[in-house]
């Protein structure tokens, strides 16, 4: 990889990276042993498949119980606050 100011360095790629892609910005940090490490940001499109959706849910926001579903089910959730302030 050739990096402004700093030549050739050698790349090691941790991730393949797709063909058409555009490169958009490179963030080089050092660690406190002395390595160099190169983030690269891309961007490319990925095409996507759409599945048939079986079940659709709505949530709706419930002061005393966080959520109901439109099936009736409530949020199963530890009150801790409630509890602390009991104790």
């Amino acid at each position: 990889m050739k990096l402004p100011k700093l030549g050739l360095v050698k790349f090691m790629n941790y991730r393949q990276i797709p063909q058409n892609y555009k490169m958009k910005s490179a963030t080089i940090s050092k660690t406190p042993t002395d390595k160099d490490y190169v983030s690269i940001l891309t961007e490319y499109e990925m095409e996507i498949i759409k599945q048939p959706s079986s079940k659709i849910v709505g949530l709706d926001f419930s002061m005393k119980e966080l959520y109901v579903s439109s099936e009736g089910e409530k949020a199963n959730f530890p009150r801790f606050y409630k509890v602390m302030e009991t104790s």
